[in-house]
């Protein structure tokens, strides 16, 4: 039976306050300290008696140098270290600086092999310095058998004597299962395929940004990867991953040749990074990734030639029949035809089932076309029978309502289309 009495629905309200969270095990205090920057977790011990050395026993190491002028910070890390309970094992090391590094190599090295002798398995470290050579911290980075995570971001660093990026001649990656490496030199193909191949079998994700050379073909072949991401897409490549379910191509219309042999690959993402390009790379991409079921792609800074020209290109694209996913990123301008180019793009979707429209435009326009225009006249009424979810990221609401209503007169079953609109 249900009372009525507030003093019945609320017994325990003049009693004081427990501290339920220091009662929790100390693992689980661990676990939830580890999700801190470690200056943060430090300074959890001046909280209770129970908190003064949880902090030492943390299976994480996670600093974050923001500020150049704090010379303390560095020296913080090796105090730090020397302060740490050294039974604790360190799951995860995570080392940050926003600012160019002038020394502290040796430093790095020895806190690298602190959390290697721990059998560390998430590894991230981002580090720039034009001036230094840092070929022995490679060489310890990877010679590490129980790592499963490593996102090494060097900018500006000298890591291999000449152009190329080589690789240390001991390398021990067997476990890794998630790398990120983005480095200033030129990866040559050899170090690359004895990454993928050899040095790390069981690699399910790869994010690389690099140079290459010009007029080579970088392949991609490894053979249980999941998930690659080109950040600095080079101009030739071969992608052969049996296993491959999802690609990012930054800045895609870069890519002159493209040769996939990934039968399980689903999802694309075509990034741009500022630069004009024309409407003929998009649909040289689109002939080779035609049997994908989801595509994002970034057409700002398209190029338009005369608009014949771009119906002409438009309508020598693919059909992509397995299309349900489509999200794509314009600049929303009456000027240039974009409207018009988005709606004779869709008519190569027919069972598309959601759609995605971000505006990235800058300014803000009061209408697309003036009532009564017939510029969208050639637009062909077919192909989006199957659509049942649009979501709207736009500027202006008059955008908006004419992207609706040109969706409206394009799909049978509109009234039973989920509409999501956001105000950028």
């Amino acid at each position: 039976m249900l009372s009525s009495g507030m003093g019945d629905r609320l017994p325990h309200l003049d009693t004081p306050s427990e501290d339920f969270l220091s009662n929790l095990p100390d693992a689980l205090l661990h676990h939830i300290l580890s999700f801190l920057p470690t200056c943060d977790s430090v300074r959890t011990s001046v909280l209770s008696r129970r908190w003064r050395r949880i902090w030492s026993s943390v299976p994480a190491m996670d600093f974050h140098f923001s500020d150049p002028t704090n010379w303390g910070a560095l020296s913080s890390v090796g105090r730090f270290v020397a302060a740490r309970d050294n039974s604790c094992s360190i799951s995860r090391l995570r080392l940050i600086f926003d600012y160019v590094l002038f020394s502290y190599e040796t430093c790095l090295c020895e806190w690298i092999d602190n959390a290697k002798s721990h059998d560390a398995q998430d590894v991230t470290l981002r580090i720039s310095n034009p001036r230094r050579d840092y070929t022995s911290l490679l060489v310890a980075l990877f010679n590490w058998p129980s790592l499963t995570a490593l996102d090494l971001k060097m900018e500006g660093c000298v890591v291999s004597v000449g152009r190329a990026f080589n690789l240390p001649e001991c390398v021990t990656l067997s476990n890794v299962k998630t790398l990120s490496l983005s480095i200033f030199n030129e990866i040559s193909q050899e170090s690359l395929s004895r990454l993928l191949l050899s040095c790390c079998p069981a690699l399910e994700e790869l994010t690389l940004a690099s140079r290459y050379q010009t007029n080579d073909i970088i392949e991609i072949a490894a053979p249980n990867l999941l998930r690659l991401n080109l950040l600095q897409a080079p101009f030739k490549i071969r992608i052969t991953c049996q296993k491959l379910e999802s690609l990012t191509l930054k800045p895609y219309f870069r890519v002159q040749h493209l040769n996939i042999e990934a039968p399980s690959l689903a999802s694309v993402q075509l990034h741009n990074q500022g630069q004009c390009f024309h409407l003929c790379y998009v649909g040289a991409l689109l002939h080779t990734l035609c049997n994908v079921t989801a595509l994002t792609i970034d057409l700002r800074y398209l190029w338009f030639a005369h608009r014949l020209r771009i119906m002409s290109l438009i309508e020598s694209f693919p059909i992509l029949h397995k299309l349900l996913k489509l999200e794509v990123h314009l600049v929303l301008c009456p000027k240039d035809d974009s409207v018009e180019m988005l709606f004779s793009l869709l008519q190569h979707t027919p069972k598309l089932h959601a759609l995605t429209l971000i505006d990235r435009g800058e300014d803000t326009y009061l209408k697309l076309f003036d009532e009564g225009s017939d510029s969208f006249d050639i637009v062909p009424f077919k192909g989006l029978d199957h659509l049942k979810r649009v979501s709207l990221s736009i500027n202006s609401k008059s955008s908006w309502s004419t992207i609706l209503k040109m969706l409206s007169e394009r799909v049978r079953a509109w009234d039973e289309v989920a509409v999501m609109y956001k105000s950028l």
